[in-house]
């Protein structure tokens, strides 16, 4: 202590204080005497050193000096050595628990301090910990051999390396499992302790004490300074004979005598060459940062110099070789979590085995990266491996967002949650029509969403939307009466004018589904399907007398077979039953059945697909099925669930919610400009499915309508009369007639 250099700033001045502070119990004058030095250590007041400090200064050693009591050492009492490192130096106190009326004290047996070599000063702080350890147990090893100790640092991570459940796998560094296998020779315990408990050490540390024209002391680790033992002599000597002496040198003191070896390379290397070729540590071992110039076109001197003229990673550079990080600077906030583990080597900062690459290269590196269009996840794999920079994650994928190419060719987006359409409540409530192609001829196919009923008719070429209308209501609604919704594609005979305008003057609600998406109309594709398989395999010829036969044979025994998803025949529900059911409460029980199952398909479904909505004015990619091509577009209308009115640039169209997705949203980061603090966000934004907006309306009339396809005059419905039945009795749905509502004919007028 007594020779201890002049400190140089705030922070080894306050490392002095703290070591007085350890030992003023004993000094009844320190407190007076380190006044001015106190003074100091004010945030208001300038490190300024004067003649008045240097005396203070003087003065403390002096009475540190007169009154120091070091205990002599004895294998019997508890042995405590505490360690400590800074980016000069390391130190060590090796002392006596003693124990008086229940309360524990330490007494000091020894201090050691030693300055750090130039190549050992660009350590991470953990390794430079580690090396503290490792050398303040072989400097007091004729003390530490055979003997049970416990070991005190304040640093949390050693205590798991250095501990005895360590497997030497998980270290962040080789050179900390050397060290930690080198080790294992001694018997100790690692306790963790306050960096405000390790005043003494922590003085030495950064209070190393050099004397010109000391022997540098040639320590596995590779330290150089002196040392000292508060009065009595090393055993270095001692120690060097007893390594001569041993016949052959075990494995881990090659591996630290090659470590020692490529410190010094290091230290060369940084030093100036004249007619010498640069060498780095990575090209002689061989190791990741090699690799990582291997595949770019960037080099070291790169690096290096932008990393110098930032402002940032300037400041970050000079913390690490320092090993103080202001936390309240803004720009270096996002360094705390890994500044343990920043080192520098040739002038650049490497994390572990990954470059450390500063903003102005961030745009190059990535441009170069993303020029074979690799994906996000082969650029994640990349540069997570060989580099890093806080945000780096997102700035991949900022980049990967604005490529034209990759937007331009993205793959079709992954289909939407099924919509299941709502539940048909009666007969004629929803129904799905659509055309099929059998044999050159067309049929028109339309079914019942609650009774599963099909009505089909042989059109042969004749498809226009009169025909169509005339078919519809004058053929298939004559049954069961005017559908409340009725469900079709983009067909020209469904889209007309004429169509819609006849529809709106029935009270019919027309629902279009999105172009080249048939799985919105996917009760009318199954009863196409149902109806061209029987065709084919009955083998029916495509003659008008044959189709029409055929088609009447398929819905009469579809129309009578119970189907599988009611229960019960198509006729049946249609027809509400002329006779009472011998089971009445089946009904009830069908239509709960068919509410859960639906709910278990809806659910098991939902699992599948991503959900996924779009509001008008948002901008959206569009994939097209044709070209098979994506292009920007904006959405116009929301029509539907999964269907949108959307222009795709060259008009607006009926387009799918399976075809669409959103366009990626990324803030305006500049990648590689000035602002070098910025973060890019990209959320990954799911849609939720469109709420049902399909209205059900009562119809409160049956029958079937005739229609003058030659004017708009339209007769009144017919009305179809049920028989008056008796109060009491029940329907074969299983309800009281009082319940049902009552019929009443309309008259001509």
């Amino acid at each position: 202590m007594v020779k201890m250099p002049v400190p140089q700033d705030k922070q080894q001045l306050r490392s002095f204080l703290g070591s007085m502070s350890y030992i003023s119990k004993h000094v009844p004058d320190l407190r007076k005497a380190r006044a001015p030095l106190d003074t100091l250590l004010k945030p208001e007041v300038q490190y300024v050193w004067e003649s008045q400090h240097q005396e203070a200064f003087s003065l403390c050693k002096k009475l540190a000096g007169n009154s120091a009591r070091l205990t002599h050492f004895d294998m019997k009492k508890p042995i405590v050595l505490t360690t400590d490192a800074s980016p000069y130096g390391v130190g060590a106190c090796l002392s006596h628990k003693v124990t008086t009326n229940g309360k524990s004290k330490l007494h000091p047996i020894a201090y050691a301090s030693a300055s750090l070599k130039p190549s050992e000063k660009n350590y991470a702080q953990i390794d430079r910990e580690g090396l503290g350890i490792y050398w303040a147990i072989q400097h007091f090893r004729q003390y530490l051999w055979c003997q049970k100790f416990e070991l005190h640092t304040d640093c949390s991570a050693l205590v798991k390396i250095f501990g005895p459940k360590n497997d030497l796998g998980g270290c962040a560094t080789g050179r900390l499992n050397r060290w930690a296998a080198a080790l294992m020779e001694f018997d100790f315990t690692v306790k963790h302790i306050k960096g405000s408990s390790n005043s003494t050490a922590d003085s030495l540390s950064r209070l190393p004490v050099c004397t010109p024209g000391t022997q540098q002391a040639h320590y596995p680790g590779g330290l150089a300074g002196n040392t000292s033992f508060g009065g009595m002599s090393t055993a270095l000597g001692m120690r060097q004979q007893q390594s001569s002496e041993l016949p052959v040198c075990s494995k881990i003191e090659v591996l630290l005598k090659e470590e020692e070896l490529m410190d010094d390379v290091q230290e060369l290397a940084s030093a100036p060459q004249v007619g010498w070729a640069s060498v780095t540590v990575s090209q002689i071992v061989g190791e990741a940062p090699k690799a990582a110039w291997d595949i770019l076109p960037l080099t070291i001197q790169d690096v290096a110099t932008a990393t110098k003229d930032s402002r940032q990673y300037g400041k970050l550079y000079n913390a690490v070789r320092s090993g103080v990080l202001d936390s309240t600077d803004p720009e270096l906030k996002k360094f705390n979590g890994v500044f343990e583990e920043l080192y520098i080597e040739d002038g650049v900062l490497y994390l572990g085995s990954r470059v450390v690459i500063p903003t102005a290269q961030h745009l190059r590196l990535l441009t170069e990266l993303h020029y074979t269009h690799i994906g996000v996840v082969k650029m994640k794999e990349t540069v997570r491996r060989y580099f890093w920079w806080p945000g780096i994650t997102k700035d991949i994928e900022a980049m990967a967002a604005k490529c034209d190419g990759c937007r331009r060719y993205k793959k079709k987006p992954p289909p939407v949650p099924l919509c299941p359409w709502p539940y048909a409540r009666r007969p004629m409530e929803r129904v799905h029509i659509d055309y099929c192609e059998y044999k050159g001829k067309m049929v028109l196919v339309m079914i019942d969403a609650y009774s599963k009923k099909i009505w089909t008719r042989c059109m042969m070429s004749d498809t226009t939307t009169y025909k169509t209308l005339a078919v519809l209501f004058g053929w298939f609604c004559e049954e069961a009466g005017f559908p409340t919704t009725l469900v079709s594609d983009n067909g020209p005979q469904f889209t007309s004018r004429e169509f819609e305008e006849k529809l709106s003057k029935w009270g019919v609600k027309h629902i279009l589904t999105p172009p080249y998406h048939p799985a919105s109309n996917g009760l009318a594709e199954r009863a196409v399907g149902v109806v061209k398989d029987k065709l084919k395999k009955m083998d029916v010829a495509a003659t008008p007398v044959e189709l029409h036969v055929g088609l009447a044979y398929i819905g009469r025994v579809y129309g009578l077979t119970p189907h599988a998803s009611t229960g019960r025949c198509p006729f049946e529900l249609v027809k509400q039953g002329p006779a009472p059911s011998l089971f009445p409460c089946l009904t009830a029980r069908s239509n709960q059945q068919r509410r859960s199952e639906a709910t278990v398909v809806k659910h098991s479904v939902a699992r599948l697909h991503q959900k996924r909505q779009f509001g008008e004015g948002e901008e959206v990619v569009i994939y097209n099925n044709h070209t098979k091509l994506s292009s920007k577009g904006t959405i116009l209308e929301v029509l539907g669930n999964n269907n949108y009115l959307a222009d795709c640039g060259d008009g607006p169209k009926h387009v799918s919610g399976d075809l669409i997705s959103r366009v990626p949203a990324t803030t305006h980061r500049d990648i590689g400009g000035s602002n070098e603090g910025a973060q890019q966000d990209l959320e990954d934004t799911d849609a939720d499915s469109d709420a049902d907006n399909v209205s059900i309306c009562s119809q409160s009339s049956l029958g079937s309508e005739i229609l003058d396809l030659n004017s708009d005059n339209v007769a009144a419905p017919n009305l179809i009369h049920h028989k008056r039945r008796r109060r009491g009795e029940v329907t074969r749905l299983g309800q009281p007639m009082e319940n049902l509502p009552r019929l009443r004919p309309l008259r001509h007028r």
